[in-house]
Parts: structure tokens; sequence; C-alpha cells
């Protein structure tokens, strides 16, 4: 039984999700969004969460400062204005003057 524990915490472990996500508050009959990094559409058919959020993973975008926006869509009456902008700061810089001393 004990190894069985410890082999479901393993998986359990293996499978956590940690890239950031572009989120947003429940909004009410929304299907879909529209994400925009720097006003251009990067996804045009995010599927909203079961609440009406949005959850975007933003693995695989380079870290930097962007302006994301987004619209929410919903089938019969199309897509809102885009949002308020979020604007992601710009990742740390690396150490420069590395030395040793005594």
């Amino acid at each position: 039984m004990r190894n069985l524990l410890s082999v479901i915490f393993l998986l359990m472990a293996t499978t956590a999700i940690a890239a950031p996500f572009l989120v947003c508050d429940p909004q009410d009959g929304v299907e879909t969004y529209e994400v925009f990094q720097d006003g251009v559409l990067v996804s045009g058919d995010v599927p909203a969460q079961s609440d009406g959020s949005l959850k975007y993973d933003l693995q695989g975008i380079t870290p930097g400062a962007y302006a994301f926006t987004v619209k929410a869509c919903e089938g019969l009456w199309g897509c809102s204005a885009l949002s308020d902008p979020f604007v992601s700061r710009n990742p740390v810089s690396k150490p420069t003057d590395l030395r040793m001393i005594k």
C-alpha cells in the first residue's frame, strides 16, 4: 500500500502545470475568447472555462513586456470590444560584473 501511495504521489507531482496563464473574471454567456498580444490576434477560439472565465496558457511565449487584450465572444451576438490591456513585465536582467572577491 505504501508503494502505491508513493507512485500516486509521484504521478501527481509530474502532472503539475506551472506555466503562467492569462485569466479574467467569469462572464455570463461567453463561449470563446480572442486573445491579442501587442494588438495582434494570437488565438481566436479559446474556449471559455465552465464558469465563463478565461484561462489562456502563456507557455511558449518568450518572457517580455507585452500588452495583452481580449475579446469575449458569444455565437449570436459576436464579440465584445477589446478589454483594457494587461501589460506583462520585463524579465529580470542577467547579472552583470560577475567576479570573485577575497
